[in-house]
């Protein structure tokens, strides 16, 4: 897999032609095989905070098919809804940010600090590709960083690595 920077191990850009572990396939999704203790399926939720809708319906649109439920948000009020809900778990936060508004900075802070988000994988997806982005992302405490465009099929490997699914 390319990767962006040394300094950013898991960081993914475009041009990422995913050879790093073959197709994703949708039977291995955490849908596909996670149980609960009664043994009904279970779905790993994702909340994606994206603002442009030709983007964010593809996206959750990909993410039904791979077996997770989607949860969209298309600004920050919807996804802190999202997330303060106390029976709302996700696995996974896939965020567009434009990491040179403060709200967005203050957002996934404190995202991080509701005690059943303490630890939530926040992948960053954005098209804003700059050195001070990716050392902003890396002080937020992002999980992954994605540049678009990007093939959905590193999307899909990087929240099967948080989701302990199999890519």
């Amino acid at each position: 897999m390319t990767t962006l920077s040394n300094a950013f191990p898991q960081d993914h850009g475009a041009g990422d032609d995913g050879d790093d572990g073959g197709a994703f396939d949708p039977a291995s999704s955490p849908g596909a095989n996670a149980t609960d203790a009664s043994g009904l399926a279970l779905q790993s939720s994702i909340l994606l905070l994206e603002d442009n809708l030709n983007q964010a319906d593809p996206l959750c649109e990909l993410l039904r098919f791979a077996g997770y439920a989607c949860v969209p948000a298309r600004d920050i009020a919807t996804a802190r809804a999202e997330l303060a809900k106390p029976d709302r778990r996700f696995a996974v936060m896939v965020a567009d940010l434009n990491l040179t508004r403060s709200d967005h900075v203050a957002f996934v802070r404190e995202a991080r600090s509701l005690p059943h988000h303490a630890t939530l994988p926040v992948i960053i997806a954005t098209g804003h590709d700059s050195r001070e982005a990716r050392e902003q992302a890396q002080r937020l405490g992002r999980t992954d960083y994605l540049v678009k465009p990007f093939a959905s099929v590193i999307l899909l490997q990087l929240i099967a690595r948080w989701t302990g699914a199999k890519p």
